[in-house]
């Protein structure tokens, strides 16, 4: 399972090249400041992974690294979907969805922050389920420094799996959530600080929230996307030159525009989630004819898979799916509220590969041929 996802990895490390993401180029910069003990300039990114690229000095130690972080994640959804199902077929195959997906092997590639978050998202859910609250609390919160996706989430995940996975009484379950909030003000400290002396006041995660709500919720916004010039235009908000105050103008004007025009607000969900949840990229320079294959034949099967598993295995293993799919929700409902985006999908794509697994596995135990074909997974064991 490693063998293949090292070997796929490495493939596209040769065939990829640098990909001249805006985003890699602004962790690059930030991870030279932070080199230098200097403040993050950029106000809308979150500072481990630039810490990561500082520590790594960046080039091919900072690739190395997330080639590494890329594999691990293979391993630990393979050991999530060992714990959730408890059956070692559908964690091998799980393993290997993921080993190979392609969404995992091109971040793996491209200096962007899906494959550290994934991996400590997942490393996070590994310790709850394990009931390693304390690590796993540390491993939460270490993705919201990498980006804050889910800064509110992470309570209520530390709730479900103290209740429904492990079922703890209520005094256990408030101090695993008591465990939660010291170990996230111990973490979020040096950033909290960081920003004090960047802005002058707290400031409790980026400056990119605003920015955010208002790109999806704004009077150009048709397609439920982010480009900007097409989807949003910022410059009404260049008046502000302090950029607290800026981001904060930003998501008045988003609450201002989603209380005007509700039926559009409305309207628009969809159109998000259907772009969230396309099979294959929006932005142009990825809509070439084999890029659009290679994602279509790759996502349609495994989505239709993930639904028959969902459908196969929910009631069954209800309260050990409970907190993936909390979080599958939950960040689907986020986007669907602000940009809709196939990059945004990617953190919930490994519990989209899970119930992918179970459902494959469920459907060949269904016939004699299928049977078959899931020896050499069981051999594997």
């Amino acid at each position: 399972m490693l063998a293949i996802a090292l070997a796929v990895r490495a493939l596209a490390l040769v065939l990829l090249g640098d990909q001249n993401f805006p985003d890699a180029g602004a962790y690059r910069s930030a991870g030279e400041q932070l080199r230098h003990l200097q403040l993050m300039s950029d106000n809308a990114i979150m500072p481990l992974y630039p810490l990561l690229v500082a520590l790594t000095g960046g080039g091919w130690a900072q690739t190395l690294a997330d080639l590494a972080l890329s594999l691990t994640s293979v391993w630990l959804l393979y050991a999530i979907t060992l714990r959730i199902y408890r059956d070692e077929t559908i964690a091998l195959a799980a393993g290997l969805f993921c080993a190979v997906w392609p969404h995992f092997v091109f971040f793996a590639a491209v200096g962007l922050t899906e494959t550290l978050y994934i991996a400590l998202l997942l490393a996070g859910l590994l310790c709850c389920y394990e009931r390693r609250f304390v690590l796993g609390s540390a491993f939460f919160v270490l993705s919201v420094l990498t980006r804050p996706a889910i800064d509110y989430l992470a309570p209520l995940l530390i709730v479900l799996f103290s209740a429904a996975v492990h079922r703890e009484p209520f005094a256990a379950v408030a101090k695993r959530v008591a465990t939660y909030l010291v170990v996230y003000i111990a973490l979020m400290s040096p950033w909290w600080a960081h920003n004090y002396a960047r802005y002058g006041e707290f400031v409790h995660l980026n400056l990119a929230g605003g920015m955010v709500l208002y790109t999806g919720n704004n009077p150009l916004n048709a397609s439920g996307g982010g480009i900007t010039g097409k989807d949003v235009d910022f410059t009404p908000f260049a008046q502000f030159k302090d950029p607290v105050r800026r981001d904060a103008a930003m998501r008045d004007a988003a609450v201002d525009y989603i209380k005007a025009h509700p039926s559009h607000f409305l309207a628009m969900m969809p159109v998000k989630f259907a772009r969230l949840w396309r099979p294959w990229p929006y932005t142009g320079e990825y809509q070439s004819a084999s890029i659009v294959a290679v994602s279509v034949i790759s996502a349609v099967p495994i989505f239709l898979l993930a639904l028959t598993g969902l459908a196969l295995t929910l009631v069954r293993h209800f309260a050990r799916l409970l907190p993936c799919i909390a979080y599958a929700g939950y960040l689907t409902a986020v986007h669907v509220v602000t940009i809709g985006s196939v990059r945004y999908r990617v953190p919930i794509e490994p519990v989209v590969l899970i119930l992918a697994a179970a459902g494959l596995v469920g459907l060949l135990r269904k016939i004699g041929a299928g049977r078959r074909i899931l020896m050499p997974l069981s051999s594997a064991r």
